[in-house]
């Protein structure tokens, strides 16, 4: 299984009825392998779990979540995706956001032939589509794709370029989304290369965050940057989104790895970056 939605979906510039039709039914099957599938159900002892909640585009997303919430940048190197990820301090309540393309992002559960969620309908900013990697711990451990984590009193959701529509393939996908987001909610830009893929993202957090590299279990998601980065980056200052300062964290940066979990947690005072 796999849950690549920064990827460009097929090109439908073939001509005649019947090379359109072909095209959009195997359209529809990438989009469905490419988020994968369920497991089977949970046994009976791994304790209940929340509804799955229907997605919500870029229209139907809420200004902001009431509470205290725990912001987390997601990132999947293989096969590709990130995101940020909400965690309710009081409830733990899961929400998560993202930029996705057209006709990805979908959660079919083969084993029962049953829709968890279609394919998204159009190219843009969705919440929840991330349920499918929620549900599925045992293919998706949390620590191969969780980087670092803020503390947010009632967050503004940020809907990013074009109010939350559209998306590009080198630059205006899911990672520029996510660094945007995570600078958006910390005041922490990360600059990447022209092309914004989940490995070069990885690479700027562990350049300003080394300890993330202790947490991460496959080499080659890290690997040496080429030699030419440094000039290919983006300046610190290229353009990047500008927040309201109330829409920061207010306990700084978190590595996950000294974070207890919310219930068994309250969180500390503001106190800046923490490594």
């Amino acid at each position: 299984m796999s849950q690549r939605t920064c990827a460009p979906t097929l090109s439908t510039a073939s001509r005649g009825p019947n090379r359109l039709i072909g095209v959009a039914i195997l359209t529809m099957a990438t989009a469905v392998a490419s988020v994968g599938e369920a497991g089977p159900p949970p046994p009976p002892d791994s304790g209940p779990r929340p509804a799955i909640r229907k997605p919500a585009s870029a229209d139907e997303i809420p200004e902001s979540l009431p509470g205290r919430w725990k912001v987390t940048l997601c990132v999947m190197v293989h096969p590709g995706h990130a995101w940020i990820r909400f965690e309710n301090v009081e409830t733990g309540e899961v929400r998560s956001i993202s930029r996705f393309h057209y006709l990805v992002g979908a959660w079919y559960d083969r084993e029962n032939r049953h829709w968890h969620y279609p394919p998204t309908i159009k190219a843009g900013v969705w919440m929840d589509r991330e349920q499918s990697i929620e549900y599925q711990p045992e293919k998706y451990p949390r620590e191969k794709y969780v980087l670092l984590s803020t503390y947010v009193d009632n967050p503004r959701l940020y809907k990013g370029k074009g109010d939350g529509r559209g998306h590009g393939m080198a630059v205006n996908n899911c990672v520029s989304y996510s660094r945007d987001a995570w600078y958006f909610y910390t005041g922490e830009y990360y600059g990447l290369t022209r092309i914004h893929d989940p490995q070069e993202l990885v690479r700027a957090v562990v350049h300003h965050h080394p300890e993330v590299l202790e947490r991460r279990h496959s080499a080659d998601d890290l690997a040496p940057p080429p030699a030419d980065a440094d000039a290919q980056a983006e300046p610190v200052a290229s353009n990047p989104p500008s927040p309201p300062r109330t829409t920061r964290g207010t306990t700084g940066i978190h590595p996950p790895a000294v974070i207890q979990p919310a219930s068994a947690q309250s969180p500390a005072s503001p106190s800046g970056v923490r490594r």
